[in-house]
């Protein structure tokens, strides 16, 4: 299937677009495509000039827009601030007809809607809406934009919504990567919830220039648009200087951060050489290697995340060395719909089987090639306590269980009927006290059941955390909205104190009625100064609020009943198993210790 962007903004995006028209359309030529869209910001004052002149040289034009949608009704105004007073969609037109209606769309928008920006919303599209296609859009969308936010249920509400407007053949889940963090975050929830609602994706290049080179100049023409300088850190700018024109060859290749994919590497290496798990963390804890969330903390600059670190740094353990041999992505493969929940929004998906995954090869450049990673995935498979059948080979017990009368640890036999014994006894022979001995099938029942049980307490733990979460959002988003409400109410004594000043220079209202004014909206302003400041106190101590996370469950994902035992899961959650006489058993979990004794072991 040939590529074609669908998301492009040309010199009709004023300040934001340096796509010249017939420039872009010798370019798309020049690399072999047969197709291009136009989605200027709001307008359509541009579609004339590039149908022609794609159609000059055989390009199929493909018209389009991308429109500002208002959270609520066109007409209204002061409704929301900032960034919410509206969100991006793209609309491309499949036929004529879409085209008339895409034409009324955007003419709505400026003589009904315009609010700082040309606004339609929900009305006007359902009005509208056929032979239309509607894609998510960028950050700005309102679907990302609760997804930036943690507010998924809000996002999937909004999925539907456009769904029922344009037809569940006509809306997609726009996927873009330029190397953004926040856009990786929002691209795996857009990849859950194509998988829970059906809603199919597509990707999308948003070019805002044609040469990787532009980047440089247009970032020069955001400053214009911005009144800002390039000095200026705080002030708009599109990072990564992914933002052109691709080839067909660019849309299989993610921006590779060298240092992460040299680590990827290293850890499909060693484990190739016969490494363990547990001795590959140990060697990346040793070398001060930070782990995926401290390094992804530290490229996106999150405070929060990184203050949290330097508390509790945390260390590479057996549960993200496996995430990382696991994940097919770094062959070069996108991997999706691997599970599948029965209602939309459903916090427990059902697993799919392998065959039933859907596959998407040559994405991206591949980090490591297909034929490591199968051979990783079978000595994975291999590593299970059902395995170890041999003297010399490792049981996934091993190294864990220790004699609760001496402290020492157990050894394993597999003469006779496999167990685990104190060696103490037979090294010294007066030592009664040592004899301890348990058949290891025994160990791995008990183990088993315990791990369960821990399992399940995971479960609940964490069905509470979500709640908490939810119930936390809320509570911003109406302290949000409280402070916008002050915000407003402020702007309109502001325009009152300057409306009375201006009567007062015209001899409209005399000085002593003027100061008088005056007095009382500088009090009154004072009052809310302080009002708006302890709100802004108050949402500041709510967004810094953390809700602890359930540490254990990610390596058990789509696996909350147990079927077995490995070494992978003990290493993961056991610290140690101490055995006590008369066949008492108590594990000490590596993060909680949750059961205290569990479980008897027969002696053999």
């Amino acid at each position: 299937m040939a590529f074609t962007h669908l998301h492009v903004h040309t010199e009709y995006s004023l300040l934001d677009g340096s796509n010249k028209i017939k420039e872009y359309v010798a370019r798309v030529k020049e690399l072999g495509m047969n197709s291009a869209a136009i989605t200027d910001h709001g307008v359509m004052y541009g579609v004339i000039d590039f149908y022609r002149a794609a159609r000059a040289v055989g390009i199929k034009p493909i018209i389009g827009c991308e429109v500002y949608v208002a959270p609520g009704s066109r007409f209204d105004r002061e409704a929301s601030s900032g960034e919410d007073r509206y969100y991006h969609l793209i609309l491309l037109a499949e036929n004529n007809q879409g085209y008339q209606n895409l034409m009324k769309i955007v003419s709505k928008g400026f003589v009904e809607g315009f609010y700082y920006k040309p606004r339609v919303d929900d009305e006007v599209l359902r009005t509208y809406h056929e032979g239309i296609i509607a894609l998510s859009a960028c950050l700005a969308g309102e679907i990302p934009r609760y997804l930036s936010r943690g507010m998924y249920e809000e996002a999937c509400k909004s999925a539907q919504k456009y769904r029922d407007i344009f037809g569940p053949d006509n809306f997609f889940l726009e996927l873009q990567d330029h190397g953004i963090r926040e856009q990786k975050i929002v691209n795996e929830a857009l990849v859950r919830m194509s998988r829970e609602t059906g809603i199919p994706l597509i990707c999308t290049n948003d070019s805002h220039y044609i040469y990787k080179e532009d980047a440089e100049p247009h970032d020069i023409l955001l400053c214009i648009q911005t009144g800002k300088t390039v000095l200026d850190e705080d002030r708009m700018r599109y990072e990564g200087g992914q933002f052109y024109v691709k080839s067909p060859e660019d849309k299989h290749k993610l921006v590779v951060d060298e240092f992460a994919s040299q680590i990827v590497k290293r850890i499909f290496k060693e484990f190739l050489s016969g490494k363990s798990m547990y001795k590959i963390s140990e060697g990346l804890n040793r070398d001060g290697i930070d782990t995926p969330g401290v390094y992804i903390a530290m490229q996106s600059g999150s405070e929060k995340q990184l203050a949290r670190y330097r508390e509790k740094k945390p260390l590479w353990n057996n549960v993200a060395i496996g995430r990382i041999l696991g994940n097919e992505q770094y062959t070069g493969t996108m991997v999706y719909s691997r599970f599948k929940s029965e209602n939309v929004g459903d916090k427990h998906a059902k697993a799919l089987p392998e065959d039933e995954w859907k596959r998407v090869e040559n994405c991206h450049e591949a980090i490591v090639s297909k034929a490591d990673f199968e051979k990783v995935a079978a000595m994975r498979k291999g590593n299970t306590c059902a395995s170890a059948k041999r003297k010399h080979e490792t049981h996934c017990l091993t190294g864990k269980m220790i004699c609760g009368n001496c402290g020492h640890r157990l050894s394993h036999t597999y003469a006779g009927r496999p167990k685990y014994y104190c060696a103490n006894h037979y090294l010294d022979k007066t030592d009664e006290k040592c004899n301890i001995s348990v058949l290891d099938a025994d160990m791995e029942s008990v183990v088993k059941k315990a791990l369960q049980m821990m399992i399940d307490v995971l479960v609940d733990s964490r069905n509470v955390v979500d709640m908490q979460r939810e119930k936390q959002a809320e509570r911003l988003k109406q302290a949000e909205k409280h402070l916008s409400d002050m915000e407003h109410s402020r702007e309109l004594i502001e325009k009152d104190l300057r409306e009375a000043y201006e009567s007062y220079k015209l001899e409209m209202t005399d000085k002593e009625t003027y100061l008088e004014q005056r007095k009382t909206y500088e009090q009154m302003l004072e009052r809310l100064q302080e009002n708006i400041e302890e709100q802004m106190a108050a949402v500041t101590k709510m967004a810094d609020m953390d809700v602890p996370e359930v540490a254990g469950l990610e390596m058990l994902e789509g696996q909350l009943k147990l079927t077995g035992l490995n070494r992978e899961m003990v290493d993961a959650f056991v610290e140690e198993i101490v055995v006590y006489a008369k066949d008492r058993v108590k594990i000490k979990w590596k993060f909680r210790d949750e059961f205290g004794e569990v479980g008897k072991a027969r002696k053999p």
